[in-house]
């Protein structure tokens, strides 16, 4: 069904990828981008050999022109003589960008680009492979953090080989052989991450962005990985692609662009391919605001029967509260006046007493609402609470978990991001708060298991809006969300 619904060129936004599917849309994805490459250079190469043909069929008919014309000088004043018919000059045809990249992939880590590397490699079979030794060189797995074998699985499939998240190379595909590593304005292929190639298209004054001019097939894997990186990179991408370039090229034949290239609409002829393993507002927005296939958009939409609160084993009480919302802009400060003005006052009267509240972890999946916080708790006390998120030192993060285990202060607010690359677990918290339902629903159901049943099953509490109907479906089921955003009740109680 990938494949088919690939082959239609319309837009592409597919949110059920998963591990055990994730080798096969992996090879759809590939097959897809290195037919449309073949059929694009089969079309092409057609078109070369006719004009080399037509340039034939024109020297012989100057040839002879020629001769005619030295016959009717020799037979002047004889009558007139017959020529021959000039042959009416075809129209040349229109199939090539500004550049020869005709497939753009974008990818959150080395690791994933040396799969499809070598999935290109095993489709093709190219007898002869150029750069292949400084290509595995710079993708090659870099030192293994010795706890990695201790990790849980999803975090060893992500993280597994080279993480970096800086890299951009070409792929230059010829009849029998494969150049990797090719340059920008000579590759058939750009495989690149979103980091790389924002930072590329900002090079120079107005050319840095160039050799994405002419894509005709743009393919986001792994976007939810990239939603964890930073999703601005992306729009900053899709701002630059397709657009006609400040400068002439070497490798441009302007006598046969296309004529959306001529006329600056490249990016209504474009496919793009956006591949999740789940929903999310941002991937919605733009999917709707950047993506402009002519041939129209297709949605593919996970449903959820239990969600991940099926997968908590430890008795935790989990109590889900809706927030009044009137916008989405509205949405951040809804959560902020509820935590500060209703919330914290009888956390931190719980937390002073005596035989107070410990244990406390409140999980922000924004880093803008983890400053808003952390800016209101320093304010009103700095010593109750530790902050852990992707800019903590390595020392300061020990310190603060080593602080919270101890006892010594009763709350950590940590972020998704933090979460997400450090994987931190803080076995003494007896109770957690989200902020916001989390972007990944994995992440709920882990860090309620972790939490310490020693004393009294935990608790936790879940903030939401009626914005947040995709993440909470994918923590209480698809069906259970519906009803539960519908309901009259704001609060609900599931054991």
């Amino acid at each position: 069904p990938l494949f088919a619904l690939c082959s239609h060129y319309h837009d592409l936004l597919h949110t059920c990828r998963t591990w055990d599917n994730e080798a096969d849309f992996m090879q759809v994805l590939v097959l897809h981008s290195l037919n449309h490459l073949m059929k694009t250079k089969d079309l092409r190469a057609s078109h070369n050999r006719q004009e080399k043909e037509r340039a034939k069929r024109l020297r012989l008919a100057k040839a002879q022109a020629k001769l005619e014309r030295r016959a009717r000088k020799e037979r002047k004043g004889k009558g007139p003589a017959g020529g021959a018919e000039e042959e009416a000059e075809p129209e040349v045809p229109k199939d090539s960008g500004f550049t020869p990249c005709a497939v753009l992939i974008l990818l959150p880590y080395r690791n994933i680009a040396l799969r499809y590397v070598e999935l290109i490699l095993q489709i093709l079979k190219p007898s002869k492979v150029e750069g292949k030794d400084d290509f595995e060189f710079e993708f090659a797995e870099t030192d293994v953090d010795p706890k990695f074998a201790k990790r849980s699985a999803d975090y060893q499939r992500q993280f597994e080989g080279n993480i970096s998240d800086d890299f951009c190379f070409g792929i230059t595909v010829r009849q029998d052989s494969v150049s990797l590593l090719a340059h920008y304005y000579r590759a058939d292929i750009i495989i690149a991450s979103p980091l790389r190639l924002a930072h590329e298209a900002k090079r120079g004054r107005n050319k840095g962005h160039d050799f994405l001019s002419s894509v005709e097939v743009l393919i986001v894997d792994q976007a939810d990985t990239i939603l964890m990186q930073n999703w601005a990179w992306m729009d900053s991408v899709l701002e630059v692609c397709g657009r006609t370039p400040k400068h002439m090229h070497r490798t441009a034949d302007y006598a046969r662009l296309h004529p959306w290239h001529v006329e600056k609409c490249a990016q209504y002829l474009r496919q793009s391919i956006v591949v999740s393993r789940f929903q999310d507002p941002r991937l919605i927005a733009t999917f709707d605001r950047s993506l402009r296939n002519v041939a129209g958009r297709v949605q593919c939409q996970q449903l959820f029967q239990t969600g991940a609160i099926g997968k908590v084993y430890n008795g935790a009480r989990s109590i889900l509260q809706r927030l009044d919302c009137t916008s989405v802009a509205a949405v951040p400060d809804a959560h902020f006046k509820f935590f500060t003005q209703q919330l914290f006052p009888a956390l931190h009267k719980r937390m002073t007493s005596v035989f107070g509240q410990r244990g406390l972890i409140v999980f922000v999946p924004s880093y803008f609402d983890f400053v808003r916080l952390r800016n209101f708790l320093e304010q009103e006390d700095r010593e109750c609470f530790r902050e852990l998120c992707e800019y903590t030192s390595p020392k300061d993060l020990h310190r603060g978990a080593q602080d919270f285990r101890e006892g010594k202060c009763n709350m950590v607010l940590m972020t998704e991001r933090f979460y997400y690359f450090k994987r931190f677990n803080l076995r003494t918290g007896k109770s957690i708060i989200f902020y916001q339902p989390p972007t990944n629903a994995q992440f709920y159901h882990t860090l309620i298991n972790d939490l310490s049943t020693a004393d009294e099953a935990p608790t936790v509490y879940t903030f939401y809006t009626k914005y947040d109907a995709h993440a909470l479906s994918r923590i209480v089921g698809t069906d259970r969300a519906r009803t539960i955003l519908t309901s009259e009740k704001d609060t609900h109680l599931l054991a």
